[in-house]
């Protein structure tokens, strides 16, 4: 977990850190690509730096796996942080 931060306990022994909001649409950093957004940017519960900085963007490309980029607001715009890889438990 990140300093000063706490994970929330959910229901069913999962774990929750931070709020945000999903779409379909468009994708911010990479032209011609529609993405799922998961987005902690505006979710004003979250801690300014450097949740609310955070746009994930994934791409399905399978029946089970989704690639995505972790993007980071940085000087007015979105910069790719990471890649990362979600699959079924």
């Amino acid at each position: 977990t990140l300093p000063r931060y706490r994970l929330v306990d959910e229901a069913g022994g999962l774990h929750g850190g931070f709020r945000f909001v999903t779409s379909a649409g468009p994708s911010a950093f990479t032209p011609g690509v529609e993405v799922l957004r998961i987005d902690y940017r505006d979710v004003a519960e979250n801690p300014r730096w450097p949740i609310r900085k955070i746009l994930d963007e994934l791409v399905q490309i399978d029946d089970t796996h989704y690639l995505g980029q972790a993007l980071l607001e940085f000087r007015g715009s979105l910069r790719r942080a990471a890649w990362f890889a979600l699959e079924p438990m």
